[in-house]
């Protein structure tokens, strides 16, 4: 087989290059100037093609999910106050029913950290002194008020009464006036509630119940209650609606009780004024725990003075 001639080999490669430009520039006129409507396309064109990135340099882009909003961090909380640290003092003498009320310028928190530190030594009995500080020398919320009820009731269970001798306590009448109808119920109530008070007060007061019966009106039945020393010619009193049953009397003169001992110590600058027990809670219970011993003293004594 002959070779193909390297003249005619480079011959026929410019004649294929020739007749492809050819074919392909044919129609082309490259004399003529283009019209200004052409250079406007071709200008838009351009730009339209600049505008999108060549996929060469092109980022995928992220989809929702893969975007993740970065939170700025919050400013750190401010730092709180230290809380006022109330001396637990000299405990080896016996305990003081008034210990502390010169701190009564501390906040509540500081009589709380008082309270929980005497009770976790064991020191039961200053502790109960320290919780009852809570609810007669600051002015508790809701919730501090509940801590510390709940260290008196739990104290108060484990402790003996904090007088024991009759002859100590310091004597007061009961005394209800109520509906001729109800004047064996009434007497069997304000037994009881003597007795509720006795035991609310620690031993610090002796009551006897005095029922008499009270003056007929043409309005409902009203019971009229009064606790005061038996000298005591007009004693205040409170006049409430006379219940139908003996459980009730005795809630309503337990009630009118609490009542005039927050009106009498009220006038008081020492002691704060006593709270309103919880609808939730039972009466006997609340005015047992919310009129602190010292509370009970304080009204002792304004109730025996001239």
């Amino acid at each position: 087989m002959s070779r193909v001639p390297l003249p005619l080999v480079i011959l026929l490669c410019i004649a294929v290059v020739g007749i492809i430009w050819w074919h392909g520039t044919k129609n082309y006129d490259f004399l003529t100037p283009p019209s200004p409507t052409e250079i406007e396309f071709a200008r838009q064109r351009a730009a339209g093609e600049l505008a999108q990135p060549a996929d060469l340099f092109a980022i995928e882009a992220a989809t929702e999910e893969e975007i993740v909003e970065v939170t700025p961090p919050k400013p750190p909380p401010e730092p709180r106050a230290p809380v006022p640290v109330i001396e637990v003092g000299d405990l080896s003498g016996p305990p003081q029913l008034d210990a502390w009320t010169k701190e009564a310028d501390k906040p509540t928190a500081s009589f709380i950290n008082l309270a929980s530190k005497l009770e976790a030594d064991t020191q039961f009995a200053w502790a109960l002194i320290a919780w009852e500080r809570v609810i007669d020398q600051t002015n508790p919320s809701d919730d501090e008020r509940e801590v510390a009820l709940n260290g008196i009731r739990r104290i108060r269970a484990t402790l003996p009464p904090w007088n024991d001798d009759p002859k100590a306590a310091t004597p007061l009448i009961l005394s209800v006036d109520a509906p001729g109808d109800r004047l064996q119920l009434t007497t069997r109530a304000a037994s009881e509630a003597a007795e509720t008070i006795e035991k609310a007060s620690s031993g610090l007061l002796s009551i006897s119940s005095v029922v008499r019966k009270g003056r007929a009106t043409a309005a409902s039945p009203k019971l009229k209650v009064s606790l005061a020393a038996k000298e005591t010619k007009e004693p205040p009193s409170v006049e409430t609606p006379a219940p139908e049953s003996a459980e009730d009397i005795e809630k309503e003169i337990l009630s009118s009780v609490f009542k005039l001992v927050g009106s009498k110590l009220a006038l008081r600058a020492d002691l704060k004024s006593i709270p309103s027990p919880s609808s939730a809670e039972p009466s006997p219970e609340s005015r047992e725990f919310l009129i602190t011993r010292l509370a009970w003293q304080k009204f002792a004594e304004s109730s025996t003075s001239p």
